[in-house]
């Protein structure tokens, strides 16, 4: 596997997602990817622990059992296609963001 910088999409909107998280989910739609080859960028914008999920079908439900992002966290995932993302925090308020587009 090759590494390169991330590289946003950009598909004449913005390919960033952004939830109003709290300590109760929340979901938003992803911007419609190019390819199942996409990566997420997720970044906690918060001072609490977000645990975030994304998927294929709607209305997702993230849980304190989903993967975690650091407060301040940016970590880049593969996609796999997802159309849906969900976060919750571990306390507070904040906004997490999720952008579409290839690279780590």
């Amino acid at each position: 596997m090759s590494t390169r910088p991330f590289a946003p999409y950009a598909h004449g909107t913005s390919g960033t997602t952004v939830v109003a998280a709290s300590t109760t989910t929340a979901a938003g739609t992803l911007p419609t990817m190019q390819s199942n080859g996409c990566d997420l960028r997720i970044h906690n914008r918060t001072s609490s622990i977000a645990h975030v999920r994304w998927q294929n079908a709607a209305s997702p439900t993230a849980t304190t059992d989903d993967m975690s992002i650091p407060a301040g966290g940016v970590e880049v995932f593969e996609a796999n296609g997802a159309r849906y993302v969900a976060v919750i925090l571990a306390s507070g308020t904040g906004n997490v963001e999720f952008t579409v587009g290839r690279g780590i």
